[in-house]
């Protein structure tokens, strides 16, 4: 009998996950993924969407080179805290060997994404980030960046002064940052070395002109025509456009705002030196590359 074939697998919640991640290994766990996906030794396919009576089942999947996986989402549901499922499995005796219940995986993996992509497009002098939105995406972000840019001065914006104040106030507790509440976004974003938007906005949350010159910008939120958290303007703003995935972007049903970028300028995120003016704004439209959940989850 083969034990570790017939080994039930590890079960994790959110609260076990909460124990066990770190934003330096989710960074770097992230991080190897990208790479790896970047020169195709992850097969890393577009999301599918399946309708499914008043909602839909979404799924996501990865092959890497010793472990293989999905994720599973809904929107059947209307429950805001619903379950996700994130399984890794091992290739060689077809055996699931972990198993993630809950929604930190994927935050955390989210998170860990938007860190990479700071790291690699920000400029390396940056002090301040502008943030709107102060949901479970904007925290996220937050702790995944203490990995890369330690002492970032934050400006935080939403509609609620409360949610806010509130936000910023644990983050300087839980997450050691120097977080402002502020009163607009324009005062959240102007100036700003890095700017983050975590908004469900179906419309624009900030001005193009608003953006620094060198500064940053990722979107987390909708990026979809006719519902979209950041002008179109601001493609058009950008001297260097990127996203974790094209084929997922180019995937977006209505069509993803930046559909029609030329080929050429909307470029893959992959962990090289890039060579930019400090005074080119970079954007990068974070989508969800599949197979980096279950690439985080192996690595745990």
């Amino acid at each position: 009998m083969n034990q570790a074939a017939d080994r039930a697998p590890i079960v994790l919640s959110d609260h076990d996950l909460l124990d066990r991640l770190d934003p330096h290994r989710s960074v770097e766990a992230v991080r190897q993924a990208m790479r790896d996906c970047a020169r195709g030794a992850i097969a890393s396919p577009a999301r599918g969407v399946v309708p499914a009576g008043a909602g839909t089942f979404t799924f996501t999947c990865g092959v890497g080179p010793d472990w293989y996986g999905y994720r599973a989402y809904d929107s059947v549901s209307s429950a805001p805290d619903r379950d996700q499922i994130v399984v890794a499995a091992d290739p060689g005796t077809g055996k699931v060997n972990r198993i993630a219940v809950g929604r930190v995986l994927g935050r955390a993996r989210t998170g860990s994404i938007g860190a990479v992509a700071i790291d690699l497009l920000s400029r390396p002098e940056s002090r301040t980030l502008g943030l709107i939105g102060t949901g479970s995406q904007a925290w996220w972000q937050l702790w995944a960046l203490r990995a890369v840019r330690p002492g970032l001065r934050v400006r935080v914006y939403s509609r609620s002064a409360t949610g806010r104040a509130e936000f910023a106030a644990r983050a300087a507790d839980l997450l050691d940052i120097d977080c402002e509440p502020v009163d607009s976004a324009m005062e959240a974003v102007a100036d700003a070395d890095i700017v983050v938007l975590a908004t469900n906005s179906g419309e624009p949350v900030i001005e193009t002109e608003w953006i620094a010159a060198g500064a940053h910008v990722t979107t987390l939120g909708p990026k979809q025509r006719g519902r979209c958290e950041y002008p179109e303007s601001l493609l058009r703003r950008a001297d260097l456009l990127f996203t974790d995935s094209v084929d997922q972007l180019l995937a977006y049903e209505p069509e993803a705002v930046a559909a029609d970028a030329d080929p050429a300028w909307l470029c893959p995120l992959a962990d090289a030196p890039i060579v930019r003016d400090p005074s080119h704004v970079s954007v990068f439209l974070s989508v969800g590359l599949s197979a980096t959940e279950v690439a985080l989850l192996h690595a745990l």
